[in-house]
This record gives structure tokens, C-alpha cells and sequence, in this order.
């Protein structure tokens, strides 16, 4: 098996890359978010079922964003990035969906185990009464139940990253195949990934160190403003990070 690349090395091919092409996925990722801000607010005025609709149109957008992806792949590849690639995957939207949903149902049943404790501490916390120690234990099995439910919900997640690039390269693959491929491919390397996408996680420090800062002291229309142009550029960080690891895994033979 070959060794794999340092971090910091793919880290700079990856933004070697966003500077030769960062117009086409910025725009590309300007106009999902744009697609999916619009959607959702015609969605929430839905009673009962928005919340389920948005579901589904976040499943639907993945495709353009796999669509992303896949011209970002072929950048590493050695061909053009243009919106070819975006229309490219539109044949296979069935497909696209489905791992999404599936990729989100297993997610969810990561988080499941720490939402229950959760929802044991709340319930404490509201039928304690004040200075009680019910009240206290509430409050550390909320703590305890929010660890419980990220951590899991985050490995799984980068367990299940490499999932597009599989569907991107044999558009045959079922989602949970492709899944169960992503957990196998990767295991051993989530933290080499993590390293790798490390601008991904600063921005989004950023963001909610900001975000957070800001909501009180600018009206709630500027504040939203401020958090969707953020996302757009935060979105067009993470189309390069993936393809590259999974570029690298492939070539180390996983």
C-alpha cells in the first residue's frame, strides 16, 4: 500500500485548485443556496407539512451539488470545470436522492441514543423545581446527551463522505452500497481528512463565532444577509476538500 499524502499537501492542492476555478463553483454554489433559501421560505408557510417538504428539496438540490463535485473530480483529473458536469448528474437524480436520504437516516440514528438523554435531562430541568438537585443532574445529562449525540453523528459523517465521489464515478451503485464502500474506504483516515479540510472548519468557527456576535447587534435581515453570503463561501470550500481525500484514497489503493 503506498503512503499516503501529507495533509498540508493536499490541503494546498485543494486550494491550488479553488484559485484556477473558484468563479464557476462560487457561482454554482451562490445559486443552490439562492434556490434553497427561496424554496424553504415558500415551504414554511406550509402548515405541518414545510418541515418535511424542505427535506425533500434539500435532497433535490444535492444533485447540482453533486453535480459541483463531480466537475471539481474531474478538475483533479486534468479536465475542464464547466456546469457540464452539473447537468451530468441530473440523469441520475433518483439515485442522488436516495443517498441523501439515506445518508440522513443514519445520521439520525447516530444522534438518536444522545437526543433521548436529551430529552430526559429537559423533562428534568422542567419538572424540577428551583435549587432541586433534579434540576442540576437535568442540566449535566443535557450536556452529557448533546456530547453523546455529536461526536457519533460527526465520525459517522466523515465515514460517509466519500459516499458522492463513489455514486459521482459508478452512478450504478446503490446508496447504501456506496455508503458501506465510503465507511470501508475511509476507515482508518477520518483524521487525515479532518487535517485536510481544516479551512472547512475554521470558517465555520467563524461563522457562528460572528453570526453569534452579530444577531444582537444588527437587524435580522442583515444578520441573515451575512450568514448566507458565509455559507455560500463556506459551500464552495467543501466541493474541493472531498474530492481531493478521495483522489488519495483511491490512488493508496482503498
Amino acid at each position: 500500500m503506498k503512503k499516503i499524502t501529507p495533509a498540508a499537501i493536499l490541503r494546498a492542492r485543494a486550494l491550488d485548485a479553488l484559485k484556477a476555478t473558484w468563479p464557476t463553483v462560487l457561482a454554482g454554489s451562490a445559486l443552490i443556496n439562492l434556490a434553497s433559501y427561496v424554496l424553504n421560505q415558500v415551504l414554511d408557510v406550509i402548515p405541518g407539512l414545510g418541515a418535511f417538504l424542505s427535506i425533500l428539496v434539500m435532497a433535490l438540490l444535492t444533485v447540482p451539488m453533486m453535480g459541483l463535485t463531480s466537475g471539481v473530480l474531474g478538475y483533479y483529473r486534468g479536465k475542464p470545470l464547466t456546469f457540464d458536469s452539473v447537468k451530468a448528474m441530473f440523469p441520475h437524480w433518483q439515485k442522488v436522492c436516495m443517498l441523501y436520504l439515506w445518508t440522513m437516516l443514519r445520521l439520525f440514528g447516530w444522534m438518536l441514543p444522545g437526543a433521548a438523554v436529551m430529552a430526559v435531562g429537559g423533562a428534568m430541568l422542567v419538572l424540577g423545581t428551583d435549587g432541586t438537585a433534579i434540576i442540576a443532574f437535568g442540566g449535566l445529562l443535557l450536556i452529557a446527551g448533546m456530547i453523546v449525540m455529536i461526536i457519533p453523528a460527526c465520525r459517522a459523517a466523515f465515514s460517509y463522505s466519500m459516499s458522492n465521489c463513489i455514486l459521482i464515478d459508478d452512478p450504478s451503485t446503490g446508496a447504501r452500497d456506496a455508503l458501506n464502500k465510503s465507511k470501508a474506504m475511509i476507515h482508518g483516515y477520518r483524521w487525515h481528512y479532518v487535517k485536510v479540510s481544516l479551512p472547512v472548519f475554521i470558517v465555520l468557527f467563524a461563522v457562528i463565532f460572528v453570526i453569534g456576535a452579530l444577531t444582537a447587534a444588527l437587524p435580522a435581515w442583515l444578520a441573515s444577509l451575512i450568514s448566507s453570503v458565509i455559507s455560500v463561501f463556506t459551500g464552495m470550500l467543501s466541493y474541493y476538500f472531498m474530492p481531493v481525500m478521495y483522489e488519495e484514497l483511491k490512488r493508496i489503493g482503498r
